[in-house]
């Protein structure tokens, strides 16, 4: 019988943990995991297999491979294994030592250590992460006159440490989840409100969305505290942070200890991932996942019936990607229908693409409307320069809700619109309305009005709307749900548009949470800036986007009847 400490046969001895120890119930779910092993890794002695996945409890795993083998990987680039040698080991590995047991603290500005361990709790080597910046300075140096197939090296090495920075932020992640939740405990803080707002300061630390941020989170909890050798294969290169994603995505209806079962049947060795692309990682995933128990996945497709929607977002050259999620059957359907009509259409001898018809189709569809019919009446807010509008300037349009358009495109809808509106055979009533926007000339920060009310008006709300565009915070583009101050209410915080911020559902309710603070302030030239302070100190700064430009004030020769009725409604507005 083998010993607690067991390796399976199919990993290298040099790489072997201290212990592979995985915590599951044995039960029936866990009789098919050690089947499964005992094909996988070629161990026939099911006891073996048994000690290595049943013996300890899921925080008593060290993972397989050490963090600091990724410099083995950069064996054929000498550069880039000198400089990610400084990295990890650093210039002061006894101040390192000295410390380990202690919390590590991470300032990139101040140069303090920051020491990864393993799962049980031991401390790691000490990294300096000044040695991090000289490393990231020093990677465009590289030198590039090298034959093709250090190239192909240096691609690849530098692919492996992308994954490596991942698996190492994964780690950070999930320690600063904890050591927030922790200090807010010994606040005694509600348990309901210890998570507030930490993925929105993962988000802004990563340059990105709040929504990306909570998937940051959610992934790095998973990796460091359930699957721990997928973790160390990212860690290692082998694997890409997002085939990384996908194992953590597919596993998330299991309970954590046959999460962390199958997390050693996929990644204990290397090999069963290898070669295998995307769409081939996730059905071996799934199918593994069904295997191990198969109620839980049935359990997740009911409920993902109950997250179907439909989305829309800008494409590239003024066009749009409405998506539909559905439940397969639906999907499937939908796009059969479109597809067999279509070919209809075009055997009659239709002169458009079949693509085109079948877009053409859905939207006559969901609008109600043929597609050579006139379009359905709806509200497109459409923010234009006047120069733009009657000298022909360049200056892009702004759609609310997609984005820039190029000048000629607005002017060519509007000019359908206004024409439409008075040509006498359509019948139509007036399907274009203007409203002036005051704008600074030299800036193009927009004007507003106050008011004492605290809760914003509409028409404040819409000027706040037309100014930010989509949610203020840094590097979130999701739409304005929420008019919120800047400076609270509460603290005699002004209902004006220099208080008003438009923001996201999730990054205002991340606001509220302790720590947070923001202020705004009046740029010269009058465009609105707001500083956002987070719980760690750290401030990120978010401008509006400035109008197109006024048209300058000179005589404007007026030769079109669309231009004159634009003239009008401008007087009127």
């Amino acid at each position: 019988m083998a010993s607690e400490g067991a390796v399976p046969r199919s990993l290298p001895q040099d790489r072997a943990p201290e212990r592979c120890t995985v915590s599951t119930a044995v039960d029936r779910r866990s009789a098919v995991l050690r089947d499964r092993c005992v094909r996988t890794t070629g161990a026939h002695d099911r006891q073996e297999i048994r000690a290595n996945l049943c013996s300890n409890r899921v925080g008593d795993i060290q993972c397989p491979y050490r963090g600091d083998q990724l410099e083995d990987q950069t064996d054929q680039c000498p550069r880039l294994r000198s400089s990610f040698s400084k990295i990890t080991h650093g210039d002061d590995l006894s101040q390192s030592r000295r410390n380990r047991g202690k919390t590590a603290h991470t300032n990139v500005r101040r140069g303090t250590y920051v020491r990864f361990g393993g799962i049980d709790g031991s401390r790691g080597v000490g990294v300096d992460s000044a040695a991090v910046n000289a490393f990231l300075a020093e990677l465009p140096k590289l030198d590039l006159d090298i034959d093709d197939a250090t190239r192909i090296d240096v691609l690849r090495t530098l692919e492996e440490v992308k994954a490596a920075c991942a698996g190492v932020q994964a780690r950070v992640t999930a320690d600063l989840d904890a050591s927030i939740r922790t200090a807010r405990a010994d606040r005694q803080v509600p348990v309901a409100h210890r998570g507030r707002g930490i993925a929105n300061q993962v988000a802004l630390a990563r340059r990105d969305s709040p929504f990306r941020g909570g998937r940051h989170l959610g992934m790095a909890t998973a990796l460091v505290h359930e699957m721990p050798r997928t973790l160390a294969l990212l860690e290692r290169g082998v694997l890409s942070e997002w085939r990384a994603t996908i194992l953590v995505r597919e596993t998330a209806c299991l309970t954590r200890e046959d999460r962390t079962a199958l997390d050693y049947l996929l990644c204990a060795d290397p090999a069963t991932l290898d070669g295998l692309g995307d769409q081939a990682v996730c059905a071996k995933v799934r199918a593994a996942a069904a295997e191990v128990d198969a109620e839980a996945m049935v359990r997740r497709a009911r409920k993902a019936v109950s997250d179907r929607r439909v989305t829309s977002r800008p494409a590239p050259d003024t066009m749009a990607y409405v998506s539909a999620l559905l439940p397969v059957a639906q999907g499937v359907a939908v796009h059969a229908t479109l597809t067999r009509d279509a070919d209809s259409i075009l055997a009659a001898g239709d002169e458009r693409t079949r693509s085109q018809i079948m877009a053409d189709l859905l939207v006559s569809r969901v609008t109600g409307a043929p597609h050579t019919a006139t379009a359905p009446p709806i509200t497109v807010n459409l923010v234009i320069s006047d120069r733009a509008l009657l000298d022909r300037g360049s200056e892009p349009a702004y759609v609310q809700g997609y984005g820039p358009v190029p000048a000629a495109l607005a002017g060519h809808w509007i000019h359908e619109a206004v024409q439409a509106t008075i040509d006498p055979e359509t019948g139509n009533e007036a399907r274009v309305t203007l409203r002036r926007l005051y704008a600074n000339p030299h800036s193009g920060a927009l004007t507003a009005t106050e008011s004492q009310a605290r809760r914003f008006p509409a028409g404040l709300a819409r000027m706040i709307d037309l100014r930010d565009r989509t949610c203020r915070t840094p590097w979130c583009d999701a739409p304005i749900r929420h008019h919120d101050h800047i400076q609270p209410r509460e603290y005699e915080g002004p209902t004006t548009a220099h208080n008003g911020a438009g923001l996201c559902a999730a990054c205002n309710y991340a606001k509220q949470g302790a720590g947070w603070n923001a202020r705004p302030h009046q740029l010269p030239g009058g465009l609105h800036k707001i500083e956002i302070c987070t719980p760690t100190g750290h401030r990120y700064r978010s401008t509006e986007p400035p109008l197109p430009k006024p048209l300058p004030l000179r005589e404007v020769q007026i030769s079109s009847p669309v231009e004159r009725i634009l003239i009008e409604y401008l007087h009127a507005a």
